[in-house]
């Protein structure tokens, strides 16, 4: 099955998140206390989670809720892309 845009958009801001997330690491710590402070297991949380939300959002599509899973995708994505911009203010 191809990739929608917003489930793109998902990856997209998911891999900002670690990344940032990942140069703060190196110097510094996550601030996020459930968050492990190895960017090898953030990375493994972060690709599971994305994975999670895209095969959670292709089941609401297959039932009928595609407005459910565009508002899902919406808000995680943007969560991410929130915390992945935060993440390089702090880099600078």
């Amino acid at each position: 099955v191809a990739a929608t845009p917003l489930e793109i958009t998902l990856v997209v801001t998911g891999v900002a998140d670690w990344y940032s997330t990942h140069e703060i690491l190196k110097g510094g710590r996550e601030l996020n206390p459930i968050m492990p402070q190895d960017s090898a297991a953030l990375l493994a949380i972060k690709a599971g989670g994305t994975a999670g939300v895209i095969t959670g959002t292709r089941a609401l599509r297959k039932r009928g809720h595609a407005g459910w899973a565009r508002a899902v995708l919406i808000t995680v994505g943007s969560a991410w892309a929130y915390a992945a911009v935060h993440n390089f203010r702090v880099l600078r």
